[in-house]
């Protein structure tokens, strides 16, 4: 015999023996503890704990020609982690301390990076989308790039799990002579550990003005039969990772070329591109996300000139 008690995510257990103890409570521990004729709760039916996170970032180009940063804020689950250095190039690692996002989660990230400044944006490891009971987590990136600005948002990965739902926004704001790099890559399931996504929603929205105007808008959505949508030659004709480059800068379309002679050397990838307008838009596709993954660091090293964030590399 037992009986349980739910407060704030947490579980008081009382078991036979007349012992108390607290663990993490879930729908499957509540049903354990309700019996056999028990439903798993889902999101309409019950108050699930679902992490929040916020940073706020501003950094500024000091006398000496260093970016440094002057402002920060952050609360829940989300971190950022600065290097305390002098150096012409900033650097930041965004952390979610919940270890991944599933329904109902929410993260408000917001960076400013203001004239002069060179920062690379980067996460400390593979982002999660775990099993969503209904509701979609939520992310939404925004970007502020003053003149002469040389920003790089490049986190890595995103491992997509089976009935997973994201939906990710990025939005930016950048001076006609800013720099811009950004990639967000994407794989489906862990494959060394045999699994398959059958089902999901995703979707990702970008949108990139310059000097007020929208110049670039770009919009991915997975939805209902992963394996059935991926399996079509117009989507990912049978690729499990993916990657979406984009390059705003006046050099941008001089490196369609190049990047595609790097791409395409390598086994169980393909790669495609275009330029125009001051931009460069690039595609990954791979059937393994390990070459997804080393592609895609000598891209954007050879795009950004400099040595790739020691996250990418740990």
């Amino acid at each position: 015999m037992s009986f349980w008690a739910e407060s704030r995510g947490w579980k008081l257990l009382w078991t036979a023996s007349r012992e108390f103890c607290f663990m993490r409570a879930s729908p499957v521990d509540t049903v354990r503890a309700m019996g056999a004729h028990a439903t798993i709760p889902t999101e309409n039916s019950a108050a699930m704990q679902r992490a929040r996170g916020r940073i706020g970032l501003q950094f500024r180009k000091d006398a000496h020609g260093n970016s440094q940063l002057v402002d920060l804020h952050q609360s829940g689950c989300a971190k950022a982690m600065v290097a305390r250095r002098r150096d012409p190039v900033a650097e930041a690692v965004l952390i979610n301390t919940a270890g991944g996002l599933t329904g109902g989660d929410q993260l408000d990230i917001g960076i400013r990076a203001e004239p002069g400044v060179t920062l690379d944006v980067a996460s400390q490891t593979a982002e999660r989308a775990y099993r969503s009971l209904g509701t979609a987590a939520t992310v939404h990136n925004r970007l502020w790039l003053g003149g002469q600005t040389d920003l790089a948002w490049i986190p890595q990965e995103t491992i997509l799990f089976d009935h997973s739902a994201l939906r990710r926004h990025l939005e930016v704001e950048m001076s006609g002579t800013a720099r811009l790099l950004v990639a967000e890559s994407f794989v489906l399931g862990r494959l060394a550990m045999g699994e398959t996504v059958h089902r999901a929603e995703v979707q990702d929205h970008w949108r990139i003005r310059r000097d007020g105007r929208l110049v670039f808008a770009d919009s991915l959505r997975l939805g209902g039969d992963i394996q059935h949508l991926i399996g079509r030659k117009a989507v990912l004709d049978g690729a499990q990772a993916f990657a979406s480059v984009l390059l705003v800068a006046a050099d941008a379309e001089d490196w369609k070329d190049r990047v595609l002679q790097e791409a395409e050397v390598q086994d169980n990838l393909r790669a495609s591109a275009s330029a125009w307008d001051g931009m460069l838009s690039l595609r990954l596709v791979a059937s393994r996300p390990d070459v997804l993954r080393t592609t895609l660091k000598t891209v954007l090293q050879r795009l950004r000139g400099r040595a790739m964030p020691r996250v990418w590399t740990m």
